[in-house]
């Protein structure tokens, strides 16, 4: 999704990538193997390794750590809403 055409929005992508990363910082040591250090259209990236014994509870486990990063995306975006004309 290209944040430029988010409707309702004016997102430069250079920018909100860069605030997304400072503000993922705070919550950085919950992400083993990370890496913010790309350009805007990558905001992270990383790897986990799963145990085929435990998947189901290592899956569980890292899509609870990505839906603490989806508040940090609305926060973000909250500073390019456009103000109702």
């Amino acid at each position: 999704m290209k944040l430029r055409n988010l409707k309702g929005y004016t997102i430069p992508a250079r920018d909100f990538a860069e605030k997304f990363r400072i503000r993922f910082e705070n919550d950085r040591t919950n992400w083993e193997n990370v890496n913010v250090q790309y350009g805007p259209l990558t905001l992270m990236e990383g790897w986990v390794e799963l145990k085929p014994d435990h998947i189901q509870d290592d899956l569980h486990k890292l899509a609870h750590r990505f839906l603490t990063v989806s508040p940090m995306i609305d926060e973000v975006l909250n500073n390019y809403r456009l103000k109702p004309s």
